[in-house]
């Protein structure tokens, strides 16, 4: 599930940058890493918001996690840049599981270099 994680933060980090997106820099946590646990949510926690922000807590994945209120405040904030994200999202998603050498890059390169330290501080 960490590599998942951080392949989803990777991905986020790249069309985020592609798209000049920009963070509000008042902000603790990016808008890469509120997306990042939301799909999260998603994927593993069957929607629960909650459930995944105790647990990326828990394993302190980010060097800061808000509190429920705030998060569900900054998710519903970038709902629309995430429906704009979904379909390359997908894209990408469908393209690493039936490609080996891809899937092979991230549990590598990207894993490798992106797990030595937490996802707030690489991008």
């Amino acid at each position: 599930m960490l590599d998942t994680i951080i392949a989803t933060f990777c991905i986020l980090d790249d069309l985020l940058h592609i798209l000049h997106h920009r963070n509000d820099p008042q902000a603790k946590i990016t808008d890469r890493e509120i997306l990042t646990i939301a799909i999260l949510a998603c994927q593993e926690f069957g929607g629960n918001m909650r459930k995944a922000l105790q647990w990326v807590k828990a394993l302190h994945l980010f060097s800061f996690v808000p509190s429920e209120s705030r998060f569900n405040r900054r998710r519903h904030r970038l709902m629309p840049l995430l429906h704009a994200l979904a379909p390359p999202l997908r894209a990408v998603w469908e393209a690493l599981q039936t490609c080996s050498l891809c899937a092979g890059y991230f549990s590598d390169a990207c894993v490798r270099e992106y797990s030595r330290q937490p996802l707030s501080d690489c991008a």
